[in-house]
């Protein structure tokens, strides 16, 4: 049976992490479970630009340092079964070929799926047009440029296990295999939703008088590192002084205070008061968002939590974007939940009663989609993974009793 569980990571593991991540729960159902982090090996700019305030002291981490250390971790540990939070890359497919050196089975975990922007056709028409019209030099360099980045994934080990949550989950590289099976969950917000449902006596769900501003710490998000990006990707002034003109408006107009739900990652004790004295809570997304009047957002993945309790949404553009990815990022979020984003550069002529209706059709479409599928076990993320992981063990075991029985 499988006993020993490994954790691919490229950032620190973080104590959200290590709760996020079912470490006790996995623990107590007889596994052994280990971290492999590869930060410093592919990621160094991430350490080098930011640094996490809240690091897990779980002893069971092994903090690669080099290519070596990976190869020789991967050796000693040849019986484990990976769990993969990365993703194939061209920089890292070292450790992909390992593992199928190895043959190290693993589950690719895409449960945390958001609707995502798919703009191949767009893509191809610009390739198209630069190919008719003759601009050889940058059609060539297009070419090189998508060579470079693409990846033999013969040499690759694909997944055991898919990890998924919604129907229209996003697998990771390498892609799935005709062996590779779909272990189906729910987002790992869920686990978070089960627990409050769980403690009502604890966890009131009663609106209040406020509404919530779900912050991405977007102008530092240190996710923009692993792109390649230079934090801050806007001008942090502007942007909150965005922000908070449009607070102003929406506190005049309701007569309520907006809270900020401060990203998990972010660090704003380290910078100005950039919401202008406003409350600034992180740690309890989901009970900010579960007593609250509606909710402000963008594009973050805790629009989960307003769907779930059926929160009016209101999502904002941010301003400096016109054109860009994040724009056409919010703008799909948006449109999944029956809405438009408004942008905050201008807060008149805004028909903010109509704001707070909620599309009911599109709400159960969007956690049929992005959040759980129905019919699927009502119990926390990684228990049914477990619970998969075991029977499976199980069966082959018996398999190979059956198989190797000699005959009298």
């Amino acid at each position: 049976m499988v006993k020993d569980i490994c954790f691919y990571i490229n950032t620190p593991l973080e104590k959200r992490d290590y709760k996020r991540f079912g470490v006790e729960l996995l623990l107590s159902r007889g596994f052994n479970v280990m971290f492999l982090d590869i930060t410093r090996v592919f990621n160094p700019d991430y350490l080098a630009n930011y640094r996490p305030s809240d690091l897990s002291d779980y002893q069971n981490v092994l903090v690669a340092e080099n290519k070596d250390d990976i190869s020789d971790f991967l050796q000693s540990h040849k019986k484990h079964f990976g769990i993969d939070l990365i993703g194939a890359q061209k920089n890292n497919i070292f450790l992909y070929k390992l593992l199928k050196q190895l043959n190290i089975q693993y589950a690719s975990f895409c449960a945390n799926s958001i609707p995502v922007v798919r703009n191949i056709d767009k893509f191809l028409r610009i390739i198209g047009y630069v190919k008719r019209n003759g601009f050889k030099g940058i059609y060539n360099k297009i070419i090189n440029k998508l060579s470079a980045l693409s990846i033999d994934f013969s040499d690759l080990q694909p997944p055991r296990y898919i990890l998924a949550g919604g129907r229209k989950f996003i697998s990771k590289r390498p892609p799935p295999s005709k062996n590779t099976r779909i272990i189906w969950a729910h987002t790992l917000d869920y686990d978070l939703y089960l627990n409050l449902k769980q403690n009502k006596k604890q966890n009131s769900t009663k609106s209040e008088s406020y509404c919530v501003f779900l912050d991405e710490y977007f102008p530092f998000h240190p996710d923009f590192l692993l792109q390649g990006l230079s934090v801050p990707v806007i001008d942090p002034v502007y942007y909150y002084g965005l922000l908070n003109k449009f607070f102003d408006y929406i506190e005049k107009y309701f007569e309520v205070p907006v809270i900020i739900a401060a990203h998990p990652r972010s660090q704003y004790e380290a910078h100005p008061d950039y919401f202008r004295g406003r409350k600034i809570i992180k740690g309890n997304t989901i009970k900010l968002v579960a007593q609250s009047k509606f909710v402000l957002a963008h594009s973050s993945t805790s629009i989960n939590f307003a769907v779930l309790f059926k929160k009016p949404i209101i999502f904002l553009m941010p301003g400096q974007i016109k054109g860009g990815f994040y724009e056409e990022s919010v703008s799909h979020f948006a449109k999944k939940l029956g809405k438009k984003p408004l942008n905050i550069k201008s807060v008149i002529n805004i028909d903010i009663e109509k704001e707070l209706l909620i599309d009911q059709q599109a709400y159960t479409e969007y956690k049929e989609n992005y959040i759980k599928r129905s019919g699927t076990p009502e119990k926390p993320f990684w228990e049914i993974v477990a619970d998969r992981l075991i029977t499976d063990s199980l069966m082959k075991e018996d398999s190979l009793k059956k198989r190797y029985v000699l005959a009298p």
